[in-house]
């Protein structure tokens, strides 16, 4: 049982340095896009002061880290 533990939070270490590191990168441009990369809906600017440098809207950026955790496990 422990060894399913453990490897749930190996996963789960591994899925948060993903999104750290996508976030960091993301930040060091200080940029955000004024529509989404995927759906190519404008992102409003409450969201793009939030979140500086983001590419998603906030719909379409939880997708991407639901697929990203899941594909993980």
């Amino acid at each position: 049982m422990s060894d399913v533990i453990d490897q749930a939070l190996i996963c789960t270490e591994q899925f948060l340095e993903a999104i750290l590191a996508e976030h960091r990168k993301r930040k060091s441009t200080g940029r955000s896009r004024t529509h989404c990369e995927d759906c190519q809906q404008p992102i409003p600017d409450d969201r793009r002061k939030a979140a500086k440098g983001c590419t998603r809207c906030v719909t379409c950026q939880e997708a991407v880290e639901i697929h990203a955790h899941w594909r993980a496990l």
